[in-house]
């Protein structure tokens, strides 16, 4: 039996043994045993550059020719190209609803030679950045209330969406259309100027319950109520990479399935993960790390539901196009690990990549990562890194 069928073989008998409730201590150090030989850190950080800009929110990086990145800050709504050499920072269109506009920014998917598709959940619609301005927008049509996300866009300018299921939540006998509220997604392509959507496939949504709680804005104010959900979703995730291979994640137990448009698969490849319990620690420290300071004086992490038994693995948006056909999974930073990229191809080859404690990895290049890091005054600092192979 090969290694990588070796590891499998043992997580999933890690995984059944922990089902039935028995102790899992004998099973796990099987499993981790294999995984460390699977994901041994076959990649590490080299050189290192710092963006003399800072920024407030980054969601996701692209990179461009000529030593730029294009940058989408949406904690001050801002599309901007940043050059490395020179350090200099450029807008790019202006928030507004008209040609070239944007009225709210979240992740960007490179598909081609300077093409980036941005996405702009303000207006329910795609943009193209053709590498020096805004260009056409790919309209989505959505239910009323409803919500749309961008998984990814090729070459071709097709691109895959994933809208809340028929399944979801009901709230005062309605559905909410609200993607963190689903138990299930769907998966749909598109593409630019066509009007049909084809469905490609449903996902495990990450909605595990909510509630209300009263807190005061201020020590002397009023208690006004707050809606939470769970801070640990363990949503399946997808996404469309440049050449239109569509990839799966599913997060328990961790497997990446690569298919083409047509829905044929093209590779499965599971993944040994050792999880880690979610404790007060853990909890903690999810709490911390989407939470201001302002906000960790009026909430505790007490005050969120649904948290899972384990820390599921896949970080939040935690899937990256990466070179050579590669899907880059990011692993969820725990209170004891920062966070970990993993690299897997269709072959089964995966190879992992360590950052520093405080990173999140935020865009991939050919042969660059790049990431942030918030400081003391909550501003981020912008990193591009080399990357060097371990592999003889």
């Amino acid at each position: 039996m090969s290694r990588s069928r070796e590891a499998a073989a043992a997580w999933e008998q890690f995984v059944t043994i922990c089902s039935r409730g028995r102790r899992c201590a004998a099973a796990l150090i099987l499993a981790v045993s294999f995984t460390e030989k699977i994901q041994a850190q076959s990649l590490r950080l080299g050189s290192q550059q710092v963006a003399r800009e800072q920024f407030t929110m980054v969601r996701s990086v692209a990179e461009l020719s000529g030593d730029r990145v294009l940058v989408a800050d949406a904690g001050d709504n801002r599309l901007a190209i940043y050059q490395w050499s020179a350090g200099s920072l450029t807008d790019v269109g202006r928030r507004g609803r008209g040609p070239g506009e944007y009225l709210s920014l979240n992740r960007l998917f490179p598909f081609g030679s300077d093409s980036v598709m941005v996405e702009d959940p303000g207006l329910h619609q795609w943009s193209v950045f053709d590498g020096l301005r805004m260009g056409g927008a790919i309209n989505i049509r959505v239910r009323a209330g409803g919500m749309v996300r961008l998984a990814g866009s090729s070459r071709d300018r097709s691109f895959l969406e994933i809208r809340p299921g028929l399944d979801g939540r009901f709230t005062d006998g309605r559905r909410t259309n609200v993607l963190m509220l689903a138990s299930t997604l769907e998966a749909y392509l598109g593409r630019a100027g066509g009007e049909q959507l084809n469905p490609a496939g449903t996902l495990k949504g990450g909605f595990a319950g909510d509630t209300s709680v009263l807190r005061p804005m201020t020590p002397n104010g009023n208690p006004i109520p707050w809606s939470l959900t769970s801070l640990l979703t363990s949503e399946d995730q997808l996404i469309m990479l440049p050449d239109g291979t569509v990839v799966f994640a599913r997060q328990n137990p961790l497997r990446v399935t690569f298919r083409d448009k047509s829905g044929r698969t093209l590779a499965d490849v599971p993944i040994p993960h050792a999880y880690i319990a979610d404790n007060d620690e853990e909890k903690q420290f999810a709490f911390k790390r989407v939470h201001t300071p302002a906000q960790q004086r009026i909430l505790r992490f007490q005050d969120f539901p649904g948290w899972p038994a384990m820390v599921p693995p896949i970080d939040s948006d935690g899937l990256l196009a990466g070179p050579d056909g590669s899907v880059i999974l990011l692993l969820r930073p725990t209170a004891r690990r920062p966070q970990v990229a993993m690299y897997v191809r269709r072959a089964g080859v995966v190879d992992t990549l360590a950052l520093p404690t405080g990173h999140h990895m935020v865009g991939a290049g050919l042969r660059s990562i790049y990431t942030v890091f918030k400081d003391q005054d909550d501003l981020e600092q912008l990193y591009r890194w080399s990357v060097v192979s371990n592999r003889q």
